[in-house]
């Protein structure tokens, strides 16, 4: 949310890293709330490691298009090189960003089965965060 989605609330134009290609399975902050609070009171989250996702696996190019569909808009997107700072953000995020230059995919369906979790798409966030 904040590489792509704070830039296009405050009206700036998103600025990714490298070529942007590398596919991450994005969770939104909700979901994560819904595990937690599901895990709470689930006796199968007993001395279990929970690894959640999202249910896409999205590059940041993919998350543009989304924002651009939903808004039906266009969104101007700059590039800068792997490890040169984003503006807006602290330099500890450009870094970390710059280092996860390859694919983190993680498929978490069954944890959200047996957790009664209803994963949340990107297209579902960007559609709440806009009305």
């Amino acid at each position: 949310a904040m590489v792509v989605g704070l830039p296009i609330l405050m009206g700036q134009p998103v600025t990714l890293m490298g070529e942007a290609r590398s596919r991450n399975s994005f969770v939104s902050a909700a979901d994560v709330a819904a595990y937690a609070v599901s895990a709470v009171r689930h006796p199968a989250a007993m001395n279990r490691v929970l690894v959640i996702s999202g249910p896409q696996a999205l590059s940041y190019r993919d998350v543009v298009e989304v924002y651009e569909r939903v808004l039906g808009r266009s969104i101007p997107v700059n590039f800068v090189p792997l490890g040169e700072p984003l503006p807006g953000l602290p330099p500890t995020m450009s870094a970390m960003l710059a280092g996860m230059d390859f694919d983190a995919i993680v498929d978490s369906s069954e944890t959200a089965r047996e957790f009664g979790i209803r994963q949340t798409s990107l297209e579902d966030m960007v559609r709440r965060m806009a009305s």
